[in-house]
């Protein structure tokens, strides 16, 4: 009786253990989040995918192909995003999500060539003019992660639907630039980085001998202005040059400021 009784609870604790295992991959199975971009409210919102932006940074991809194209964007602050988008495709389709899978409003588009199929201000269906379409897209971020989605469309293959994209946004990782001058002899360097408006940056030269006199000066300082230490601050919003010069090396930094 008590070797039968064993078996029973044995078989209970086995079959509690199965059920246990079974609803946990219930719940891992339920986790994956969809989204509705391209017309398909099926579509896997692919976090873990998306390849993370750098502000300022371009990127070159391909909407002619079947894969959506997913990018990470992630403000260090609240603020404005830019995003540059270039595309040779028939028709283009562009999302910015938030980090629950919601589609961001934009606050305004500059369409340099081509035109927009729609007015939607949560995402871009647009067609190029002459196989080329060009936009500049903002949008009011905040302190979070977001996702950029490029869909295929119909695309022409032929035609391979690259495109070049760069999102501007607020980071700490162009707060601080060091310009390398050292190992170079004549040469003009060119350089970039962003910044919000009303913010500092502090540039360091590093240069082959700690002696070595280093200079500072911007092309519009009603932009950026920048002292004898390398710090500049955003004024407005804009494009300035700021260059550096150590004996016969110049450095130009292209600094683009972010208005709010």
């Amino acid at each position: 009786m008590k070797h039968s009784l064993k078996k029973v609870l044995s078989l209970i604790v086995t079959l509690a253990m199965a059920l246990t295992v079974l609803s946990a991959f219930s719940i891992a199975a339920s986790a994956e989040e969809y989204v509705d971009v391209g017309g398909n409210d099926q579509t896997v919102f692919d976090k873990s995918g998306a390849k993370k932006m750098k502000s300022g940074e371009t990127y070159k991809g391909n909407s002619g192909q079947t894969a959506l194209s997913w990018y990470k964007i992630t403000p260090s602050k609240s603020g404005t995003l830019k995003i540059d988008y270039t595309t040779k495709g028939d028709n283009t389709n562009l999302y910015l999500l938030d980090k629950n899978g919601d589609y961001v409003n934009r606050t305004n588009i500059s369409v340099y060539n081509g035109s927009l199929y729609d007015t939607s201000t949560h995402h871009i269906i647009a067609y190029p003019d002459n196989k080329k379409f060009s936009a500049q897209l903002t949008f009011k971020v905040k302190k979070e992660t977001y996702y950029l989605v490029i869909c295929p469309g119909w695309q022409d293959l032929s035609n391979g639907g690259e495109f070049t994209l760069k999102a501007t946004f607020p980071s700490e990782t162009v707060q601080e630039d060091t310009a390398d001058v050292s190992g170079t002899t004549g040469d003009i360097l060119y350089l970039s980085t962003a910044i919000e408006e009303g913010d500092t940056l502090k540039l360091t030269a590093v240069t082959a001998s700690s002696g070595s006199k280093v200079t500072y000066s911007s092309s519009d300082k009603s932009i950026v202005s920048v002292d004898s230490n390398g710090k500049i601050k955003a004024k407005k919003a804009g494009t300035a040059y700021i260059t550096i010069k150590s004996g016969k090396t110049v450095i130009k930094i292209k600094v683009t400021v972010i208005g709010d």
